[in-house]
């Protein structure tokens, strides 16, 4: 199990990548494992969150279609965070030891089900540990070697060149290239089904200067779905409050008035005028709440206050935090 600082945040983890490539020949793809609260303490380049993950796989023209997450904790984010186009299943191994019998024969099955479920189209098989690198490495080869039949030079050669990093522990290496093969009886047997995500698609990209978003359930009874509003003309916020059937506590309403105010004032003065209120939604997590909106603009401006995150189809993210 990955050491932390003291910020949560996993040793060495900045280290590496977010994401390496899908291995040639193969459904997998390995990465570090994404840290849902990453944003609180690191830079926007160094972030990386579950809505990152499906981007940057996104971006390689690639569709994930199942998580493996090695890790022996739960700490790092949840279900709750992928969106339902994913599935998700755990994997409780231990690290810096060759991962049992038992361990490999789950991670097998979990790979043969997917695959047999999905043999018409091409999605992936994301798999991570911490880093996404040893206990990632070793079980992906591990299925190469046993189940495909790759000598164990390629395997390695393919993981590491794919993933961008090499497998680092030499217990690992040494048990790939002279172990025993494990045994695939039972293989067929599914041991667990995997859970859909049930966090919102998003509906703009997280971008490399921007936080990364994190789905919390909705409280105080805000709609947790996307709401296009066609604002009257003057844009009065009551009107949008009452169109999106968004009851506000007081405080968070003032503060969503005055940041869909400013933002419209903004985009007016770089020639865009905000046409649809996509999203009005806001989370809970102890003592600060999270305020988000969307703005659907007609044109696409490209000069924004710090608070306005540019995404495709001109739309304008803002996001604000208040200590409640």
């Amino acid at each position: 199990m990955g050491k932390k600082n003291k910020n949560g945040i996993p040793e060495r983890w900045t280290d590496y990548t977010a994401v390496g490539k899908r291995i040639p020949g193969t459904r997998f793809i390995a990465f570090k494992v994404p840290l849902k609260k990453s944003f609180e303490h690191l830079t926007r380049s160094e972030a990386f969150g579950p809505s990152d993950l499906v981007h940057l796989v996104k971006k390689e023209k690639e569709d994930l279609g199942l998580i493996i997450d090695l890790t022996f904790t739960t700490r790092y984010y949840s279900v709750q965070d992928l969106p339902n186009s994913v599935l998700y299943l755990k994997i409780f191994t231990k690290g810096q030891e060759v991962p049992s019998n038992s361990t490999i024969l789950s991670f097998k099955k979990a790979v043969r089900h997917f695959l047999r479920e999905n043999q018409h189209n091409d999605k992936l098989i994301g798999v991570h540990c911490t880093h996404g690198l040893n206990r990632t490495g070793y079980l992906i080869c591990r299925y190469l070697i046993d189940v495909d039949g790759m000598k164990h030079t390629k395997a390695i050669q393919l993981f590491n060149s794919s993933r961008g990093h090499s497998i680092e522990r030499e217990n690992y290496l040494e048990d790939l290239r002279e172990g025993p093969q494990r045994s695939n009886k039972g293989m067929d047997k599914p041991e667990q089904d995997p859970v859909r995500g049930c966090a919102p698609e998003m509906l703009h990209p997280p971008h490399e200067h921007s936080n990364p978003t994190h789905h919390m359930p909705p409280v105080n009874a805000w709609a947790p779905h996307w709401h296009h509003v066609h604002p009257p003309q003057n844009f009065s916020i009551d009107s949008v409050f009452e169109q999106s059937y968004l009851h506000l506590p007081g405080l968070l309403r003032e503060v969503l008035s005055f940041l869909i105010l400013t933002t419209t004032r903004g985009l007016a003065s770089h020639g865009s005028d905000p046409t649809h209120l996509l999203l009005c939604r806001h989370h809970q997590e102890g003592g600060l709440r999270e305020v988000d909106f969307v703005l659907r603009t007609s044109g696409d401006p490209s000069l924004l206050s710090q608070e306005l995150f540019l995404s495709t189809g001109g739309e304008a993210h803002s996001r604000t935090r208040i200590q409640v």
